[in-house]
């Protein structure tokens, strides 16, 4: 017998932001999103107000690392250096509370708390066998 759970949605997220940018809108979170086919969990984005030369940002669940994970979108290579903040400190686990903080060339974008729930999808597989009537079983 084996049994699986797979992140399904997030969902109940509440945000206690402490800092945000003038330049940025304030997060557009993703309550109820369901994981897509690809594994993506997008949560929440932060854009800026005039997409000029300011970054936009992805709010995303990582699975394997049990995290919330923050990315860039319109990434050049070169920024890439200049970003600081792609991982959030996980402040607890019952519920779910992580703290991030967003720096772009030395500026603070973002700051706050993350709170979230997640749903999961589960899968139960058994096996079974069958054998011929006078068959031994190895």
């Amino acid at each position: 017998m084996n049994k699986d759970r797979t992140t399904k949605r997030a969902f109940n997220i509440i945000e206690t932001k402490s800092f945000l940018d003038c330049e940025y809108d304030p997060i557009s979170w993703h309550d109820g999103n369901e994981i897509t086919p690809t594994g993506l969990l997008v949560i929440g984005n932060l854009n800026p107000k005039n997409s000029g030369t300011l970054p936009a940002f992805i709010f995303r669940w990582d699975e394997k690392a049990n995290t919330v994970d923050i990315d860039m979108e319109n990434l050049k290579a070169a920024d890439v250096k200049e970003f600081l903040g792609h991982h959030t400190d996980k402040i607890s686990s019952t519920p779910r509370v992580f703290k991030a903080k967003v720096v772009w060339k030395r500026r603070l974008i973002y700051e706050g708390q993350i709170t979230f729930n997640l749903g999961f999808e589960h899968t139960h597989l058994e096996k079974i066998g069958v054998k011929a009537k006078g068959q031994k079983t190895p």
